[in-house]
């Protein structure tokens, strides 16, 4: 490795590249010869795109997430809501009273319509929260004024 036709050792490439690291530049190489670089700069537009993205992400990870209902996770991804709603479904015209419905854990519980009924609109009240507060923060995404604002907004 060469700087100005001199050769570095790894130790002092190592700490230029930690130092990258940390300052948001990167190392460059043209030749025998490494740079630093700065990164381009993004945008505050380009910085709230990226964070409106992330909140709405983590909005649909957490519509997904386990229902807790009866002390017990019931899982709530696209599949168990499907299988929930069938089984539900399935009650009601056969007049069984209850199935036998296996929890996040891996244990099982006897339900009833109104149990799988109830684990579906816990989670739409949840799904309800979840997209009244991505707005919010998608609002205050967009009345920031700085990067740093930006950068500060989270789900917590």
């Amino acid at each position: 490795m060469y700087k100005d036709g001199q050769k570095i050792s790894k130790e002092e490439y190592t700490k230029a590249a930690m130092w990258c690291n940390r300052n948001n530049h990167y190392i460059e190489k043209k030749g025998n010869d490494y740079y630093i670089k700065q990164f381009p700069q993004q945008t505050i537009e380009e910085v709230k795109e990226t964070k409106i993205s992330e909140l709405k992400a983590e909005r649909d990870a957490r519509e997904e997430a386990p229902v807790e209902y009866k002390g017990k996770l019931w899982d709530f991804d696209t599949k168990s809501r499907d299988r929930i709603n069938a089984a539900a479904t399935a009650l009601e015209v056969s007049g069984v009273e209850s199935i036998t419905w296996t929890a996040y854990d891996d244990s099982s519980l006897e339900l009833s319509v109104i149990d799988l009924k109830s684990i579906v609109a816990t989670a739409a009240l949840r799904g309800d929260y979840l997209h009244k507060r991505y707005r919010e923060l998608r609002d205050l995404v967009n009345s920031a004024t700085t990067i740093e604002e930006v950068q500060l907004i989270s789900w917590n």
